[in-house]
Order: structure tokens, then sequence, then C-alpha cells
């Protein structure tokens, strides 16, 4: 099987029909998204991070004498 060129053409198979199990109910749209909250809980992360580097660096630069900062 062929994967899909990487400009994500997908024309080939967009239009095949979507299996349904006979054997299990399906899952509301609640339930599947908390299963992926952890992943979206991640992202944050990086963003505090960020936020904690910007932060440290302004108060290092605060502290910095004029002549300290013309040393660089």
């Amino acid at each position: 099987m062929s994967s899909p060129s990487k400009d994500g053409d997908y024309s080939r198979i967009i239009d095949m029909p979507h299996h349904v199990s006979d054997k299990y109910t399906q899952m509301s749209m609640e339930a599947r998204a908390a299963q992926f909250g952890a992943f979206d809980a991640l992202s944050g992360i990086k963003r505090i991070e960020e936020m904690a580097a910007k932060k440290a660096n302004a108060e290092a630069d605060a502290q910095m004498t004029s002549e300290e900062m013309f040393d660089w």
C-alpha cells in the first residue's frame, strides 16, 4: 500500500467507506477528547518554560549596571 504524496493528496482514499463496528458502540466525542487531553496539557509546558525564561532574562537585565550591559 502506498502512502499519500508529500503534498497531502488524499483524493485516492478520501471517499472510502468508514468502518463501523457491529461489536462496539461508537465512542462519544467527550470520551475521545478525554483520551487526547493529556497530550494537549503537554503543549502548555512549552509556553510556561518560555515565559519563565523571558522573566529570568528580564530580571537579570534589570540587575545589570549600564557598564555591564556594554561589556557583552
